[in-house]
């Protein structure tokens, strides 16, 4: 019984010490140990099948000098372990001088060995090796050994699938890992590739685009008229063509991120229409769009990109149709308790599209068909943008249509609803640019550009609409002057010679601590430019080519300006600085770092607190009133403070609920100028 359980003991510690293996090497070292622990012998021999020929290949031999092994590995197969790997049974020889099989005479002589036993290990009922054990002694192995050397073994089977699994799958990752490397070099070659193309066609297309406006307010007959429209479309065109291909290269690099704000639907159908209206004139097609929705409540999403998936589907629907009419509609399907789902129609009455080739459409550079391309045009890139940015939009797009019957595109997407609308920006630009022939009166602009053509036309379109240009070629030029010179603002290119637009900014920044707002110019396009600028303390971004009112937007929306003087800065009614001069007691260095803190910090609790109420966290929007209470005592009035006071002491079940939305549109709309006015008037006390 004692035995017994000695021997259960041991079965269970060889068990433990065999499952621990996580490699052949190890395996090897285990059950070498386990073997001259279970039973001391003169010879043994492990050896393993090699998965690449089928052949035994020795791993370990006791008892053999290095030539007996070579030569023991060479004849396996045609001794005992060959047989015992072929007939996956143990044989157990207890007197080689009675042997019938005789497959080992010559090396039984040689090595005196009078009794061996040899054992196979299997896997899954395979044969993936086989342990030889041998004696200069005749009946050397009873029963007890044999069977806890096939209980070794079994698990020594097991033990070895489990390493060739683990070695086979960290192959298959390394094998991954060397394929994702390459594809994620390959995509920076491209990504590279395609930000130096950008550049290089952006640049003669920004001057191209920049010519067509001046040359359009000069006085042309008919046929110069036509000519320029030509090359207005061509521009656009290409300069499309540009932009898909460098959508692509997002999806499939870095990838692209939703820009979330409030939006509305309806001005965002009526931007698609009013741009793509002339499109469907010039082919005789009725344009047409409709919205139907419960009210005419603001969303949050992507206003863009949400644009950018109708432009296409539109301009798609126009371009195969010839006669007939495009119909763009909105309608909400679903209404949840502060969502909404929508779902828009794009409906053409063109050559439609074969149900086989309903996917096909939808993939990269594809259309229906050969033919369709050579009549109709196009990269076969739009669709294919559409069904990524509707996956942004965790949304679904899908086609219905049948040939020479039209095509219907559907895609659906859920939105956020919000309370309120405080994005008045496009009214107030317009407003802006609009009305006003010479909105940059008296403004000082620094421009930093190195290419010529660009500079002469960078430099008509400011002065044309008012403004006063000094001109650096690059970054070295740009510090020179603003060493000897104040201005209003600086427009500065990217790529220059000698120190560029990226190193121009930060040393403006640093260096000469100077605060003018700083609008990058650049010809590149790729999603983390943009990043880059304001990494280094720019206020903004235009990609190049752009036109005459992107530019002086930009401008604008930085600097607000009485046209009568150029140095008299617009202050709201809230707004008083001598309170925060005289907190800082003339230390110009703790009041740069507290203007800094200021111009950040207000319009983000401006966002909370609108973000809260309209989440109907009430508490939580107390709090961030009582957070940003100690900023607002430093640069507003008491009516600005007043109204603060009245967010702490809001009760959502007392008072009304409509009185008090307008008294937060109103604290918001407030602390998002307070905080434009610190950044504008920063240079009264410096």
């Amino acid at each position: 019984m004692a035995s017994k359980i000695k021997l259960v003991s041991n079965l269970a510690d060889i068990a433990s010490a065999l499952y621990a293996v996580r490699d052949f090497k190890n395996l090897i070292e285990t059950l070498n140990f386990i073997i001259e622990d279970i039973v001391g012998v003169e010879y043994n021999e492990l050896y393993l099948v090699d998965p690449s020929n089928n052949k035994l290949s020795l791993y370990f031999a006791k008892g053999f000098t290095d030539q007996e092994k070579i030569e023991a590995e060479s004849t396996a197969m045609e001794r005992y372990p060959g047989l015992v790997i072929a007939n996956k049974e143990i044989l157990n020889i207890a007197d080689t001088k009675i042997d019938k099989l005789n497959k080992c005479d010559d090396s039984n002589r040689k090595f005196k060995i009078r009794s061996q036993v040899w054992l196979p290990i299997m896997n899954k009922n395979k044969s993936v090796g086989v342990l030889g054990l041998a004696s200069k002694l005749p009946n050397k192995f009873n029963n007890e050994h044999i069977d806890t050397l096939k209980f070794v073994c079994d698990i020594a089977g097991v033990v070895h699938d489990n390493i060739v699994l683990t070695i086979e799958k960290e192959r298959k990752e390394e094998d991954l890992n060397i394929a994702l490397t390459k594809s994620k070099r390959d995509q920076a070659v491209k990504q590279n590739f395609f930000v130096k193309m950008s550049h290089e066609i952006r640049t003669p297309m920004n001057a191209i685009v920049g010519m067509t406006q001046l040359l359009n307010q000069t006085f042309l007959d008919t046929q110069q008229i036509s000519y320029l429209q030509a090359i207005s479309v061509s521009s656009d065109n290409l300069l499309g063509l540009l932009n898909d291909i460098l959508d692509l290269t997002k999806f499939e690099s870095e990838g692209m991120q939703l820009v979330n704000k409030e939006m509305c639907l309806e001005k965002i159908l009526k931007k698609v229409h009013l741009a793509l209206e002339y499109k469907a004139e010039l082919k005789g097609l009725e344009l047409k769009h409709s919205l139907d929705v419960l009210d005419t409540t603001f969303y949050l999403g992507d206003d863009l990109r949400l644009q950018q998936i109708l432009m296409n589907l539109v301009d798609n629907a126009i371009k195969f149709t010839s006669q007939g009419s495009v119909e763009l509609s909105c309608s909400e399907v679903y209404r949840g308790s502060n969502e909404s789902a929508f779902r828009f129609k794009v409906a053409d009455t063109g050559i439609g599209i074969e149900k086989s080739n309903f996917n096909k459409i939808f993939d990269s550079f594809e259309q229906e068909n050969d033919s369709i391309s050579s009549a109709y045009g196009g990269s076969g890139m739009g669709l294919s943008i559409v069904k990524e940015l509707v996956g942004l939009f965790k949304g679904k797009v899908w086609v219905e249509s049948d040939r020479g019957k039209g095509t219907s595109f559907f895609v659906e997407i859920i939105l956020k609803r919000t309370a309120f609308n405080l994005d008045s920006e496009d009214e107030s630009e317009e407003d802006l640019c609009g009305y006003d022939k010479t909105p940059l009166k008296n403004l000082k602009i620094l421009l930093v550009e190195d290419h010529e053509i660009n500079r002469f036309l960078a430099v008509t379109l400011l002065e044309n609409n008012g403004g006063n240009v000094d001109i650096a070629i690059n970054g070295i030029e740009a510090i020179d002057l603003l060493d000897n010179q104040k201005f209003d603002v600086i427009l500065m290119d990217i790529q220059m010679p000698e120190m560029d637009g990226i190193e121009t900014a930060k040393h403006i920044r640093e260096n000469l601590e100077i605060n003018t707002p700083i609008i990058a110019l650049t010809a590149n396009a790729i999603r983390g430019d943009d990043e880059k600028c304001y990494e280094v303390g720019m206020n903004d971004y235009l990609s190049k080519p752009f036109n005459q009112e992107d530019l002086v937007k930009k401008i604008l929306k930085h600097i607000t300006l009485d046209n009568t003087n150029k140095n008299n800065y617009f202050h709201s009614d809230v707004l008083q600085m001598d309170k925060l001069i005289a907190f800082c007691n003339g230390d110009q260095i703790m009041l740069d770092k507290l203007v800094n803190i200021i111009v950040e910090q207000i319009p983000i609790s401006a966002d909370i607190l609108l973000e809260k109420y309209n989440n109907k966290e009430y508490d939580l929007m107390k709090i961030e009133a009582q957070k940003i209470k100690p900023t607002i005592e430093m640069v507003s009035d008491k009516s600005l403070l007043d109204q603060i006071h009245s967010i702490e002491d809001f009760r959502p079940l007392k008072g009304d609920l409509e009185i008090f939305e307008q008294l937060l549109i109103s604290t918001v709309r407030n602390l998002h100028t307070v905080s434009k006015d610190v950044a504008n008037n920063v240079w009264l006390v410096n």
